[in-house]
């Protein structure tokens, strides 16, 4: 009786025991085994008949907590039995937290430090003389509007949108689904303005102050000249922002999303500043 006893004490160390989790019954498993059945036909009359239904038996003697039917209800999953396929890569909670981080932190100071070098060009009266410093104080500016929008990004949306248009839904197959408010004119509003700069960017660095020095090689640039320079750099990236965005909207592209993401029109703002990188290079 006793080594029947520690024979029974054994196998229930090394095994779950028969278990019913109200649609199935699941036989005796060693630990570390993933049982699978045939989906009950009763309660899954349309289920696939090569599909099946698993539980694990955890180390602990113990069953998980749920059992698996998502594939007698149709739902496509990884098949736990099949090693030769991968998970799928997925980036990292933690590189995200930290990216997010890194990129306020460095936002942060770039407003700071371009405050301070504004402040410096335009309250010296011997700097603020020179056609050059006026310039400056434009690329200045504009990469401070730049790290502004990009600091707000960081801290108020999430997956090119502003938290209050985003919920989530998670379905009977464990699938999380984005879903978005229709009314998304601040979100737009901004991805306009975001790209709108971001062109400002290259069209001020790249054009404006170049087109300066070298006219400046060949002769002497006047204060009047700097005027169409200002004009030319904050007009000429606002008008192609305007053309690209409207021809979106008229020909009714991807009205139920923010416009973060990627587009072919995209070109209509992006193509003359790659134009302009290549020419002036």
């Amino acid at each position: 009786m006793s080594s029947y006893n520690t024979s029974l004490w054994k196998m229930n160390r090394s095994h779950c025991p028969a278990y019913f989790d109200r649609i199935s019954c699941w036989p005796p498993t060693e630990t570390g085994i993933r049982r699978i059945i045939p989906c009950p036909v009763n309660i899954f009359p349309t289920a696939n008949p090569n599909v099946y239904a698993s539980l694990l038996c955890k180390n602990e003697s113990r069953w998980e907590e749920k059992s698996h039917y998502e594939l007698c209800i149709g739902c496509t999953t990884i098949d736990p039995l099949d090693g030769n396929k991968t998970d799928l890569f997925l980036i990292p909670s933690s590189f995200l937290i930290t990216r997010k981080y890194f990129m306020t932190c460095a936002n942060g100071l770039s407003v700071i430090f371009l405050i301070i070098g504004i402040f410096i060009l335009l309250g010296n009266s011997r700097l603020r003389q020179y056609s050059r410093n006026i310039l400056h104080v434009n690329i200045f500016l504009v990469f401070l509007i730049r790290s502004i929008t990009q600091l707000i990004a960081e801290i108020f949306m999430d997956k090119g949108y502003f938290t209050h248009n985003v919920f989530q839904r998670t379905d009977i197959c464990n699938r999380t689904t984005i879903y978005f408010k229709h009314h998304l004119v601040d979100c737009k509003l901004f991805v306009v303005f975001i790209n709108y700069i971001s062109s400002s960017v290259v069209h001020w660095f790249v054009f404006c102050e170049a087109l300066y020095l070298y006219r400046l090689l060949r002769a002497k640039a006047s204060k009047d000249q700097i005027r169409w320079y200002i004009i030319t750099g904050w007009l000429a990236p606002l008008c192609l922002t305007i053309i690209t965005y409207t021809t979106r909207f008229l020909l009714k592209k991807d009205l139920h999303s923010c416009w973060f993401e990627p587009s072919i029109y995209d070109w209509i703002l992006h193509g003359p500043n790659v134009v302009l990188q290549i020419v002036i290079n």
